[in-house]
């Protein structure tokens, strides 16, 4: 490469084949810019015949090839003004591969005999044409060894051949270095050899390369400006030594005239940066909350940011980690997250492992401790706190503390209600344990259920006939599991026509080979859609479209699973009239009793206690007489309706009797005497006895009652 007459010639010796300018950074975000261009205008003014070494020290990722790209900016600048010596940047020269300090030597100068003039490159490639034409008979006469004297003989033909060319260059090169000296003395330009990624070379690499740097380091109006991480680099040179680090920097030393440290980033502007690269990497979501993040990252994390590399490289995983499970995991905690996974690895561990404190009735969430203060100190929290102190150096302060619980609520000293959790659940927090594992699995695993897929449950409530929806329930039961589909739907957005729409649905689809057997899947389920997205007149008219077109126990259990306020569920007995839609449900129950159709214990029971609240009181007396009266084991039927409420699962549920409070009731229903008569006879003829225990204390089985009762009537 020819430049003119007079000029500053600067050679890359960088550990890339070429200085990407493309891919430097092209705004200055820390202001560097200035320190670049003094600092080239400081390598220029340098006094004639002086060779400098210059090292340019910050750790990995700090920007130091920005600046470098920066000062050679400045060189190409400057060479149009003609008071300023030009530069001419070379790209060509990548230590990279050098097994030996000749090849390494053979490389520096092949450089800079380009950068120079054409003359030296004359003599350079009359140089290397010999080395090449020497290299090949020596590499025959080696091969020739090597066949007749074995493997064995190999290494010692080798190092023949090396030695030979060794000695052959060693003179020539060394002509050729006078001839540079020369040059640069007599064209009064000042060589500047740029060196950059140092401290990625290995520990041979490097000492080879400061070898030559000694060496060289008398050729005149020569600077050599290094980028390294001089930490890592003396670090590197001691195990070289054998020794500790100071070795390693007391030879640095000897090589290095002048280190200048890159200037530091003021923390403002790194927290400018950083945000800003991650909401490139998040400009697409939508659930994203700006300030929860900036409050937990500005405590947590920020000083831990000393490098912009560490900010691309967090922008870069998030960017991947969110297309992973997109829409399925809340985007605020996923860059926390990252940002624990580079800058704790420990503290990200634990998180990870830790999801066992996440359960809303373990340790301190339990919803009567809510907001109320405990003593001691919450089992997540020192799960946290150990891994943070580790890492850190020191336990968190009371400010790292409170981020620590605004990120996990579970750390804090004080209790959460069920209403959080639920909060949590909406959002798809890395706090709320169904999500945990979404954002270390990158999937829906088995036995979780994606957000998507209810959503999409849910839509085909708007374009899709029953027989469609209807073969999804399967697959959901199955695949889901009832309880994870049921909170996942509960926290969707949906509209009161699609709620009422599920409900119908699902109260039809909630029973099996078409009998009133209840399977009781799906009741709580409804139940918790009314209350969450309907207001009274709405749960009002879907009460009264299930009972007329749904199950009569399902909508039974229904009605009973909302909250009495909703539908104002007020009794006649409560001193008002039961709302209309109870009296239809009522009177459908009576006339099902009056029909006389079998019908299992527990589902009488139910019809009776409602006819009972909100219907015909004295038809349901008269009605209950003629059944007994035709029917004698109907008895234990009422029986088991005074009692308290069965415990078992499953049909035959077992029954509790509340002695004269039953009592009480069972005068409500039929005249006691008449009823006594015909417990009595059931007695003798199917010798039903009362338990030997306190009855009092526990439950029983319908057969069981009658004994009971009869015990009661005579005290």
């Amino acid at each position: 490469m020819r430049i003119g007459s007079h000029g500053l010639n600067v050679i890359g010796l960088a550990m890339k084949d070429a200085f990407e300018y493309e891919s430097l950074a092209q705004i200055d975000e820390f202001h560097r810019k200035p320190f670049a261009k003094r600092l080239a205008k400081i390598i220029s003014a340098q006094p004639p015949g002086e060779c400098l070494t210059v090292a340019i020290v910050s750790e990995w990722g700090a920007g130091k090839s920005s600046v470098i790209s920066w000062i050679l900016d400045e060189f190409a600048a400057s060479s149009k003004e003609e008071a300023i010596l030009p530069c001419v940047p070379v790209k060509d020269f990548n230590p990279w591969g050098c097994t030996g300090e000749l090849a390494l030597l053979f490389r520096l100068f092949e450089s800079i005999a380009r950068a120079l003039d054409d003359e030296l490159l004359t003599s350079w490639e009359t140089l290397k044409t010999k080395a090449l034409k020497l290299i090949s008979p020596l590499a025959s006469v080696a091969t020739g060894i090597a066949e007749s004297n074995g493997a064995s003989g190999v290494g010692s033909a080798a190092t023949g051949v090396v030695g030979l060319l060794t000695s052959f260059l060693q003179t020539d090169m060394e002509a050729l270095r006078q001839r540079i000296k020369e040059k640069l003395v007599k064209s009064n330009r000042r060589l500047v050899v740029v060196i950059d990624d140092i401290d990625r070379l290995d520990r041979t690499e490097l000492m080879l390369l400061f070898r030559i740097l000694k060496v060289n380091a008398s050729l005149p109006n020569t600077t050599f400006l290094l980028a390294l991480d001089d930490q890592k680099v003396s670090s590197t040179i001691g195990a070289q030594f054998q020794q500790h680090d100071d070795a390693g920097r007391d030879y640095l030393e000897k090589i290095i005239q002048v280190s200048i440290a890159l200037p530091a980033i003021p923390t403002h502007l790194m927290r400018r940066f950083v945000l800003g690269t991650i909401y490139d990497s998040i400009e697409s979501a939508v659930d994203f909350d700006k300030d929860r993040l900036e409050r937990i990252f500005d405590v947590l994390f920020l000083l831990r940011f000393n490098t912009p590399r560490r900010a691309k490289n967090l922008a870069n995983a998030i960017r991947f980690s969110s297309g992973l499970v997109p829409g399925e995991v809340n985007i605020t905690d996923l860059v926390l997250l990252e940002c624990a996974r580079q800058l704790f690895p420990t503290l990200y561990e634990r998180i990870k492992n830790g999801w066992q404190y996440l359960d809303p009735s373990n340790g301190f969430s339990i919803p009567e401790m809510f907001e109320k203060p405990k003593e001691g100190t919450p089992p997540y929290q020192s799960w946290l706190v150990e891994a943070w102190t580790k890492e850190g150096g020191s336990a968190p302060t009371p400010r790292e503390l409170r981020a620590l619980a605004e990120w996990f609520p579970q750390s804090a000293s004080i209790g959460y209600g069920m209403a959080a959790t639920k909060t949590w659940w909406k959002e798809k927090r890395l706090c709320a344990q169904p999500y945990h594992w979404r954002y270390f699995s990158s999937a829906i695993v088995d036995g979780d259920v994606a957000d998507s897929e209810v959503q999409s449950w849910i839509d085909r409530f708007k374009d899709s006939n029953s027989i469609e929806i209807e073969s999804t329930l399967s697959p959901l039961r199955r695949d889901f599991g009832g309880h994870l589909f049921a909170e996942k739907l509960l926290r969707c957005d949906i509209s009161a026509d699609i709620v009422s729409a599920i409900v119908v649905f699902l109260s039809k689809a909630d029973t099996k080979d078409n009998t009133e057997s209840d399977e009781g899947g799906w009741v709580g389920l409804c139940a918790n859609l009314v209350v969450a997205h309907l207001d009274h007149e709405g749960a009002l008219e879907l009460a009264a479209k299930v009972i007329d077109e749904a199950p009569l126990i399902w909508a039974n259990k229904f009605i009973r699973a909302l909250p009495s306020e909703l539908l104002e569920r007020k009794s006649q007995h409560q001193g008002g009239s039961p709302q209309s839609v109870l009296r239809v449900m009522a009177s459908k129950m009576f006339q099902r009793l009056h029909d006389g159709a079998p019908i299992a214990t527990e589902v009488a029971v139910d019809f009776i206690w409602t006819i009972w609240h909100f219907g015909n009181d004295v038809g349901l007396r008269n009605l209950l007489e003629h059944r007994l009266s035709t029917e004698p084991e109907f008895a234990y039927v009422v029986l088991a309706s005074v009692c308290g409420r069965g415990v078992g699962e499953k049909a035959p549920r077992i029954w509790h009797w509340n002695g004269a409070d039953s009592l009480r009731s069972l005068e409500n229903l039929v005249h006691i005497g008449k009823f006594r008569s015909v417990v009595e006879d059931l007695a003798r003829v199917r010798g039903d006895l009362s338990p030997t225990t306190d009855s009092r204390h526990r439950y029983l089985a319908p057969e069981e009652l009658s004994g009971v009762f009869l015990e009661s009537v005579r005290q």
